[in-house]
């Protein structure tokens, strides 16, 4: 194998064989998953309670009740987060709303169509934390969940084209593309990755995660500690990674692969990424509405809000109980932001 492809959704024996890049976003329907290569990384899992989400969302959604920014926001430009993935499922409300574009960098007859579900997922998570934020939506997987570095890299070059404020890769691969396709990012955009959920202790993170101007991601238990799956390396001395709620999280899901319900809940890093750009672009869409993007380092202003809402790395409870704190109106979001956005 040339390469390996690391998906960051923790799954139940659901892995898929690609010839060169090994896909784990999924299995199709009726994959035979008992002749996998052993070094097939499986990172999904569905329906397995790691622990509870609720207290971060119950935290979340208090803030929201008392946002400063409500009734100050109808001139601000929207955070565009850019979703590459595996596509999306449109039959939403939410989606139709919050979608601005969407196109698949793949060769097959389904075009934005999510055929395995995560994009969705990804999605409505992002969401669930930045609502007033738009998405762009990049497909970078066939039929059988097979992401390629020259789709991935396309994906990239029309984010950036389409004044992408974040970028949201819920996926790695084992080794860096070539050419890197981060090399051309501006100084600005903000690429959130999530590290693997082998849970061991390895010698180096999967690309992009440890690439030097993205943020790696890892999950946080109920209890904010690390999650056991979540990767971690002890030696050498790697990026730090900041942990975020990632365990049985219930976000969309196209009604035309699971129950019919339309939701699903799922672990892994992957959700807990999803969520740091869905909290990036909340922090961003303050930062507009107090008039504290246009002159900004955003990349190293989100570095320092995060960092700044961190306890001992991870952004749990305690994040929204800062903002909930010290951000009691508007002038206070605008002291608060101040201190990130210079």
């Amino acid at each position: 194998m040339a390469n390996a492809f690391c998906d960051t959704h923790r799954h139940d024996n659901l892995t898929a064989d690609c010839i060169e890049y090994e896909s784990v976003f999924g299995s199709p329907p009726g994959h035979d998953n008992s002749a996998e290569p052993d070094d097939i990384v499986t990172v999904r899992h569905e329906g397995v309670i790691q622990g509870k989400l609720d207290p971060w969302f119950r935290a979340m959604k208090s803030f929201a009740k008392k946002d400063p920014t409500k009734g100050h926001a109808s001139n601000v430009t929207p955070i565009r987060v850019a979703i590459l993935d595996t596509g999306i499922d449109m039959s939403f409300e939410l989606f139709q709303r919050r979608v601005e574009k969407r196109k698949a960098f793949v060769q097959d007859t389904h075009d934005f169509l999510d055929l395995d579900g995560y994009g969705t997922h990804v999605a409505g998570l992002v969401l669930q934390v930045a609502p007033d934020a738009k998405l762009l939506i990049a497909r970078i997987t066939g039929d059988r969940g097979r992401p390629t570095p020259a789709a991935v890299q396309e994906a990239i070059a029309w984010a950036v084209k389409n004044d992408a404020d974040i970028i949201n890769c819920s996926w790695g691969f084992k080794e860096t593309p070539k050419p890197d396709p981060m090399r051309t990012l501006g100084p600005d955009l903000i690429v959130f990755a999530a590290v693997d959920n082998s849970g061991q202790n390895t010698t180096r993170y999967p690309w992009p995660a440890r690439h030097g101007n993205v943020f790696p991601i890892g999950t946080s238990n109920d209890a904010g500690k690390r999650w056991d799956y979540s990767q971690h390396i002890e030696w050498p001395p790697g990026p730090t990674v900041l942990l975020l709620p990632g365990c049985n999280i219930t976000s969309h899901f196209p009604s035309y692969l699971g129950d019919g319900s339309g939701k699903r809940s799922m672990s892994g890093t992957s959700m807990s990424t999803a969520i740091a750009s869905g909290l990036a672009a909340r922090i961003l869409h303050y930062a507009a509405v107090c008039n504290r993007l246009n002159d900004s380092d955003k990349k190293n202003a989100i570095k320092e809000a995060l960092r700044r809402m961190c306890v001992s790395q991870s952004l749990f409870v305690g994040a929204w109980a800062i903002l909930e704190r010290e951000a009691t109106d508007l002038v206070d979001l605008e002291k608060w932001l101040s201190r990130s956005f210079e």
